[in-house]
């Protein structure tokens, strides 16, 4: 797969649409303000839906519920697991299978089919085995990727379940891990007397340390990793929103020149994976409530303030520049290319998930009222 399309693919198989977690779908969208489907699930959800090719989307919930749905809505299937979940599960469209990682340390295999148990594993752990962090699929190496609070990214065979290769991931990591299209897998974390890093992972298992930032005056056990790195492999650059106190630093590293060109601080915190616009404009949902468009070299493109306290998750974006975001208030809002906005869609509760698109360009919005609303893409898909 070439860059430009797996930075703006149809399917999105995890978080962020792809491996590089740009946040950018393929198709020009236009929605209807009702939804035409809502998904009942079992629990509050935090973590995003995802799908295969078909338009099939399937579902994780606080209450250790996965469904799968049809396009229409109808569900298909719904397996109890062991744990909560809040990490956001992976699809492999060719086997068919879809991966799903537990607060209680459990990683399963499951049919895209009928929700069959293929396989599960433990995580080993001597602490919290928690799996907090998105699950990743790498495409190169074929490795199924996922961290616990145990403190190790583990590679899995993802035909086994059986672990290939592991690495440090820090203290109590939240972050998933993000890959370009060679295989090289990028991630952050915290150690105690070390600060905050941001690193990459060769597919033969080299690491590389590509940033450090000094340890904060809490310490790096209490600093917040959370958001996934941004690979934007069109203009050959990655995103690390990497968090020290209370505020924020965006580092924008090149893969082609190997330095940090540039970075800016913000003033809160970052706990929503960032998006990437067609144009190259960094979105950036911050704790302060304010939705930032950074172009090159740092430079402020707009502002938009959505009207809440504080983000939790990250925006997503169509080829012509418009955004959307959901808030902890249960609004949706759609943004211009310029930086104006305005609230599509209300729900009873809070959104705290990452939006996604389905194939056909229907947009999923993940509540907490226990429900998956789905707003239709109009523009005949």
């Amino acid at each position: 797969m070439n860059s430009v399309s797996a930075q703006t693919q149809r399917v999105w198989t995890m978080a962020g649409g792809g491996p590089g977690r740009t946040g950018a779908f393929g198709l020009r969208v236009r929605f209807g303000l009702k939804p035409i489907h809502r998904l009942a699930t079992g629990g509050a959800v935090q973590a995003a839906p995802v799908f295969d090719p078909t338009g099939r989307v399937f579902v994780a919930d606080m209450s250790g519920t996965v469904q799968g749905f049809e396009r229409n809505g109808k569900l298909l299937w719904r397996r109890e697991v062991e744990g909560s979940v809040s990490a956001t599960p992976v699809v492999d469209p060719v086997f068919r299978r879809v991966f799903v990682g537990t607060h209680r340390g459990w990683l399963y295999c499951l049919s895209c089919l009928d929700g069959a148990i293929v396989w599960s594993t433990e995580i080993p752990s001597r602490t919290d085995p928690r799996i907090a962090s998105d699950l990743l699929l790498e495409r190169k190496t074929g490795l199924l990727i996922a961290s616990s609070w145990g403190g190790q990214f583990i590679g899995f065979q993802p035909e086994s379940g059986k672990a290939k290769l592991a690495w440090n991931a820090g203290i109590s990591p939240q972050a998933g891990a993000s890959s370009d299209s060679s295989g090289t897998v990028y991630f952050q974390r915290a150690v105690a007397g070390e600060g905050l890093i941001c690193a990459s992972v060769a597919p033969d298992g080299t690491e590389r340390v590509l940033h450090k930032q000094p340890e904060g005056r809490r310490g790096a056990a209490r600093a917040v990793v959370a958001a996934a790195p941004v690979i934007d492999e069109k203009r050959s650059m990655v995103y690390f929103a990497v968090n020290a106190d209370a505020g924020c630093r965006l580092v924008a590293w090149s893969m082609g020149e190997q330095r940090n060109v540039w970075d800016v601080q913000l003033g809160r915190m970052v706990v929503g994976t960032p998006a990437v616009r067609s144009d190259g404009v960094v979105l950036v949902a911050v704790m302060d409530g304010v939705l930032y468009g950074i172009g090159n070299g740092g430079r402020p493109v707009f502002q938009y303030n959505s009207g809440a306290e504080y983000l939790l998750a990250g925006p997503v974006c169509e080829p012509q520049g418009e955004v959307y975001l959901a808030d902890p208030l249960g609004r949706l809002h759609a943004i211009s290319k310029s930086g104006k906005g305005r609230v599509i869609f209300e729900a009873p509760r809070s959104f705290q998930a990452r939006l996604a698109f389905d194939p056909f360009g229907n947009l999923h919005a993940a509540c907490t009222d226990h429900s998956i609303y789905v707003l239709p893409n109009l523009t005949g898909v």
